[in-house]
């Protein structure tokens, strides 16, 4: 619409006896006050109450954004009373309402899926970004929050170039504010999930959230940087396929679970460090992460014999998916690179023995990455149907006694 154009039907708009209906609804249930920053000829009154001003502020703002959402909705230069209806409806729910719905957008990289929408309940969901949802990404003023600069400038193509997106919506009180951080928790869970059930390395680095309605200026869109993902993660991509949907539903909801008890009964640090493992740039750093997340599960409460207790344990954890005594073997390595690295200062550089295996390096680290998934999934599985560490580990150590 060419903008003299707008502002002529801007000004309709305004003079139609709908718009006039609307403030004078407002006005008459009390969502807003009459304003008292001018008096009745019009001139600045001296003090005017913070109240009234904020209020006014919210009518005139709020009433600018209606009709703003109306010009953007019509094909044509002509009054469509169902949209205006429709659009109305939205704006007296918000002054009747004492909450506002919020959607977050967050943009993922290096994913994609089979499906066009993934969901994980009435709010949770990946969705295939088509046109239309970049557009509005774009179109609401988010990227007026990013810096001008080449960074800023990498954020937003890694966002026109996302095909996949988390999108969490939710409501919040009036005058709440928006919560990046619990949006940030959410989505890495999810996140998670995807990468317990499937290989490959996705990641996300910028939340895009907004009002999903109607909303004044003061609750405008904002962008925010989910900082412990913010560098891209190394690997390949990840794929989810459409067999894949299943088990990742089943696993977030055993980490939403989880997130109720405290502490994430004992996993929170073994999630926090598989994450942090798509991050790290050395071989070495990586078989540290591997290391406390190991212990932390495979050896919770131990403080002696560790190597031994470390690969009888897992060896027997993964038994119906790995042979036995290959893991054992892969483990006992593991922890001795895992000690030479911490307490010598070796690095990763030449092929790794393991039994009558040998392993490049970089090949080791990431079956040993793999292995790690298989136990934090085993783990995460098991204790959301209420089962606690200790009781996993006995159950393995009572597997071991049997066996010998």
């Amino acid at each position: 619409m060419p903008p003299e154009a707008r502002q002529r039907y801007f000004a309709d708009l305004l003079s139609m006896p709908e718009t006039h209906e609307l403030c004078a609804i407002l006005l008459d249930r009390g969502f807003v006050e009459s304003p008292t920053a001018y008096d009745s000829e019009e001139d600045l009154v001296e003090n005017p109450s913070e109240q009234n001003t904020r209020w006014a502020t919210c009518m005139y703002g709020g009433l600018f954004e209606f009709i703003q959402r109306y010009l953007q909705s019509i094909p044509k230069l002509h009054f469509d009373p169902e949209i205006f209806n429709r659009l109305y409806a939205d704006f007296e729910q918000y002054h009747l309402s004492d909450e506002v719905p919020f959607t977050s957008t967050v943009p993922l990289q290096g994913f994609s899926a089979d499906e066009d929408c993934i969901t994980f309940d009435a709010d949770t969901r990946i969705i295939r970004l088509g046109h239309s949802q970049i557009t509005r990404l774009a179109s609401r003023g988010y990227f007026r929050w990013l810096p001008t600069d080449d960074f800023g400038l990498s954020r937003v193509k890694e966002v026109f170039s996302a095909g996949f997106a988390i999108q969490i919506t939710y409501r919040l009180a009036k005058g709440q504010p928006i919560s990046i951080p619990v949006e940030h928790e959410e989505a890495d869970r999810i996140l998670t999930a995807v990468r317990l059930v499937r290989p490959g390395n996705a990641s996300h680095n910028i939340i895009f959230t907004g009002p999903s309605a109607f909303y004044p200026l003061q609750q405008a869109p904002t962008a925010g940087w989910t900082e412990p993902l913010i560098h891209k993660g190394l690997g390949e991509a990840l794929h989810l396929l459409t067999n894949d949907v299943g088990p990742c539903q089943s696993i977030w909801d055993s980490l939403n679970k989880l997130s109720q008890q405290k502490k994430a009964a004992g996993l929170d640090v073994a999630v926090r460090k598989f994450n942090e493992l798509y991050q790290r740039r050395s071989l070495e750093d990586r078989i540290i992460d591997m290391s406390i997340l190991l212990e932390s599960t495979l050896l919770h409460g131990q403080d002696r014999e560790l190597r031994y207790r470390l690969a009888l344990r897992g060896a027997h954890l993964l038994k119906s998916t790995r042979p036995t005594k290959e893991t054992f073997a892969l483990l006992k390595k593991f922890y001795d690179l895992r000690s030479k690295i911490v307490h010598q200062g070796q690095t990763l550089d030449a092929p790794v023995q393991t039994g009558r295996q040998s392993f490049p390096a970089a090949e080791f680290v990431a079956e040993m990455h793999s292995l790690c998934r298989e136990v934090l999934h085993t783990f995460v599985t098991r204790l959301a149907t209420g089962e606690s560490i200790d009781a996993v580990i006995e159950t393995l150590n009572d597997a071991a006694l049997s066996e010998n």
